[in-house]
């Protein structure tokens, strides 16, 4: 413990054993208490409430905790997830319009997406619909949305490693905080949705995000919530839960219907109350996931040989690749793969009939992917993200010059130890011992 920085029993206990009033002040996250505020004011309007989430587990997650937490205060509120193969990533004017074809808006609450989408949030905006963001993604440069209140992270110093399940946990914990009432709704029995979302989505798990999963899988042993209870018996979930049984099992099988299917199968799974529906979403979620295994192994099949016909000077440093053959959907596992084998940062790009590419990119550290774009944003549409994970859009015929361009900054830019796999060791002992 010593050698990991940790100095004295007191906080070494802290640290092997956390405990959940060690939880960090919610109010503490930027314009956290702006985002109750308006909120409240909506229950007490009876306004009509959207929640517009991302497709992967993080997004329903989220939106199961708020949505679940909304309806326990008696909010008029329902939830919209967008098709990511013909409305894309986050919040986008595709996926509003048909959002807002649900019904009479007032607010829109975005979850883990929205912190760069100000065209949309303009016109929200313009139609008189208030908008609240609740998101962990990097900001762009060139301004943010014009939301009424956006809570992120990123805007402050502290709690930068959140993903949006544990935002959106700390904005229900800031809100029964303000209103003096944590008898309204209990939050300990959704920490399994807090685990699922954070886990799923790779943050690191430290600080706030160590006390979330480790008492949310806990918690998840012994779920009150019928649709995780079938999709842990459907994936052969057997005993206590961890970190890479969500990474591995769960996780996995819900992203299933974001990749291939409709998106929100996956959230439905998580607030069903019905244990009979729950084990047919569960089912034709796993299915799901099959389908997904076949499609990425055929994916990164040509991808290893597209690689291995590349020049030596477009592939030395950066792994740009593109296809038309290729499903959106398995894209971003496809880079991961690809860059743990080869330890470069890489982008799969998934073109449509139209020319029209979208990409995604996995790094390492030490090599911020969201830097290499903003470097080479002239080749791209849109694009936003984390440093070691990132969505992209760019026409096809920019392909081949981007790949170029990604692979100079990336020669130029960042330090060549970086891309020499490592072995961190802590300490080493005499032989004998």
């Amino acid at each position: 413990m010593e050698q990991r920085g940790f100095h004295g029993q007191e906080e070494q206990e802290r640290f092997l054993q956390p405990r959940l009033r060690d939880l960090s002040d919610p109010l503490r996250l930027p314009d956290m208490e702006a985002a109750v505020r308006r909120v409240k004011e909506a229950l007490q309007r009876n306004e009509s409430i959207l929640i517009y989430s991302d497709y992967d587990v993080d997004g329903m997650s989220s939106s199961a905790l708020l949505y679940r937490f909304l309806i326990k205060l008696g909010a008029r509120v329902r939830v919209f997830i967008p098709e990511r193969m013909s409305e894309g990533y986050g919040l986008s004017l595709g996926g509003l319009e048909r959002a807002l074809e649900g019904g009479a808006t007032d607010l829109v609450l975005a979850l883990d997406c929205g912190t760069t989408s100000v065209g949309p949030v303009s016109s929200l905006r313009e139609k008189g619909i208030d908008v609240v963001i609740l998101d962990h993604h990097e900001l762009p440069e060139d301004g943010l949305p014009p939301a009424n209140v956006m809570v992120n992270p990123q805007k402050g110093t502290e709690d930068r490693y959140l993903a949006t399940a544990g935002i959106v946990f700390k904005f229900c914990h800031a809100f029964l905080k303000l209103e003096q009432r944590e008898d309204l709704f209990d939050l300990k029995q959704h920490l399994d949705f807090v685990a699922l979302g954070t886990v799923a989505d790779l943050v690191p798990l430290e600080h706030d995000n160590r006390i979330l999963v480790r008492y949310g899988l806990e918690q998840m042993a012994a779920t009150a919530h019928v649709g995780l209870r079938a999709l842990m018996q459907t994936a052969g979930v057997r005993g206590a839960p961890s970190p890479s049984t969500v990474g591995y099992m769960l996780g996995p099988r819900l992203n299933a219907s974001g990749r291939l299917a409709e998106a929100l199968s996956g959230w439905k799974l998580l607030t069903t109350h019905d244990p009979v529906e729950a084990d047919g979403i569960a089912k034709e979620l796993d299915s799901l996931n099959r389908e997904r295994q076949r499609l990425e192994a055929g994916v990164v099949e040509e991808a290893l040989e597209m690689v291995e016909n590349l020049p030596e000077e477009q592939r030395k440093r950066c792994l740009v690749l593109a296809s038309r053959q290729w499903h959106q959907g398995v894209i971003g596992i496809v880079a991961s793969r690809l860059q743990r084998k080869y330890h470069l940062p890489t982008i799969v790009i998934s073109v449509d009939e139209q020319g029209r590419g979208k990409g995604s990119g996995r790094s390492l550290p030490g090599c911020s992917m969201m830097d290499a774009l903003r470097a080479n944003h002239g080749f791209l549409g849109k694009f936003g993200g984390h440093p070691m994970a990132a969505g992209l859009e760019i026409e096809e015929k920019q392909v081949d010059a981007f790949r170029e361009a990604m692979n100079r900054w990336v020669e130029g830019e960042i330090a060549r130890e970086v891309f020499a796999p490592s072995l961190e060791i802590d300490m080493q002992l005499p032989s004998g011992h």
